[in-house]
């Protein structure tokens, strides 16, 4: 009996001392929290939205849409010049000179972004590529550019929010864009019930981000900030960091930007639409890993000395959610697209349900980010990122050509797990796992 006591008084102080150490960390909590309910509460609406464009659409103009967004976002990854990473780790309330900064940035952002979309247009009348043919007159080129400018302002906003330590008006923002462009839609299916465009969807998504960024706007303006006149000085000084952000966001995320327009062009867009509700979902599954390393980013600063500790804790709770994000579209993704539209599992084929694997990989590769934006060596990084990206985008090239669809996911899949094995070692050397798992001694540095 006495034994028996003892082992019930040994488990109850284990879990106190778990409550204690989790407790000690809620900031981890709390930020992660902040930056990944709007991203996921807007997953769950636009999937709503993708499933009333399936039944109202067919899968080609639903395809073509889904590779029109993904230029669009390819475009304002590459014109904000990564600012928005920048601006979250500045202390922006306490800068008599951020209205200038800010300025700046979205003078710079919005030319970027107009400059690019012109070199795109170009590079698909040369190329004679799927969605140039299909883009339309030069009223849809403006529309794009007019829907392009508004997202780049808004990526930006959004930097600049938490920057401001406003994380809780930016999850507002994330969470009103789709709710509007949920709503818009549904009037649009109902005032127009046949004769459906992928124009139709482009144009709903920009009015959409208008009402969203026009939000944002009207909040500033009640709290009494003004245009200032732009501060390019203070941002070209800040080139320098900016430019290491940028390299290194391009080369970590540019390949799940550009996947659904490569997915379009190298197979058909009636297999992109198949594609992006998998594909969304597997985002949804990164979000937590994601928001986790943002707000590592954003903390570290300020405790450096619990940084390993709290890299082990997001490390381990985020592969354990990407495990499991992979066993559920294994188990459901059929039935999922099945309920979007009854022929996008025949199109699907029987190798996408596997794509959720992708996210142990990626949850590697955003911790080894995040372990190089804290420690400072962005630029170190670089060359294992531009490698990781080759690897995800050249993999799945080869495998589309090689053997379709089913190639596709292969080739992706493979290039993945490679980049993500040669940078787990830096992960685990910069973290200290949980004290209920591993060593509480520090490892040494990567």
């Amino acid at each position: 009996m006495s034994k028996m006591l003892e082992g019930e008084t040994a488990t109850v102080a284990r879990w106190r001392v778990l409550a204690t150490w989790l407790s000690s960390h809620r900031i981890v909590f709390d930020n992660a929290v902040l930056l990944t309910v709007g991203p996921v509460v807007a997953a769950a609406l636009g999937f709503a939205f993708w499933w009333i464009a399936a039944r109202s659409f067919s899968p080609e103009q639903v395809g073509l849409a889904t590779a029109t967004l993904s230029a669009m976002n390819m475009i304002v990854l590459t014109a904000s010049f990564s600012l928005t990473t920048t601006m979250m780790g500045l202390p922006l309330r306490r800068m008599d000179e951020a209205l200038g900064l800010i300025a700046a940035a979205s003078v710079f952002s919005v030319g970027s972004a107009i400059s690019l979309w012109c070199v795109a247009l170009l590079l698909g009348k040369t190329f004679d590529l799927e969605l140039y043919v299909n883009l339309g007159g030069i009223e849809t080129w403006l529309l794009i550019t007019f829907g392009i400018v508004l997202m780049v302002l808004g990526d930006l906003a959004d930097g600049v929010l938490t920057g401001y330590d406003r994380n809780v008006l930016r999850m507002v923002r994330e969470v009103v864009l789709p709710v509007f462009r949920l709503a818009l839609l549904a009037v649009l299916v109902f005032a127009i019930a046949s004769g459906h465009s992928f124009q139709s969807l482009i144009m709903v998504g920009i009015a959409a981000e208008l009402l969203s960024v026009g939000l944002v706007a009207v909040w500033v303006v009640k709290n009494g900030a003004r245009w200032a006149r732009p501060d390019f000085s203070r941002l070209k000084a800040l080139m320098p960091l900016t430019s290491a952000h940028h390299i290194l966001n391009l080369t970590a995320i540019g390949a799940n930007v550009v996947m659904p327009l490569l997915v379009a062009e190298m197979l058909s867009p009636a297999y992109a639409a198949s594609f992006y509700p998998a594909w969304m979902m597997l985002q949804i599954a990164l979000f937590a890993p994601v928001g986790a390393c943002m707000a590592l980013y954003a903390i570290g600063s300020a405790e450096p000395e619990r940084v390993a500790e709290r890299i082990g804790l997001s490390f381990f709770v985020s592969l354990v959610l990407s495990a499991a994000a992979a066993l559920f579209l294994i188990v459901s993704l059929d039935f999922i697209l099945s309920l979007l539209n009854p022929l996008y599992p025949a199109i699907a084929g029987p190798a996408l349900k596997f794509v959720g694997f992708g996210a142990i990989g990626l949850t590697i590769k955003h911790h080894y980010i995040a372990v190089m934006r804290l420690e400072s060596r962005m630029m170190r990084a670089t060359p294992m990122l531009a490698l990781g990206f080759v690897t995800e985008i050249g993999g799945a090239a080869l495998g589309a050509h090689l053997g379709g669809s089913t190639g596709f996911i292969v080739g992706w899949l493979a290039g993945v797990s490679i980049i993500a094995l040669l940078m787990l070692p830096a992960v685990l050397n910069a973290s200290l796992f949980p004290r209920w798992i591993g060593s509480r001694k520090t490892l040494p540095a990567a």
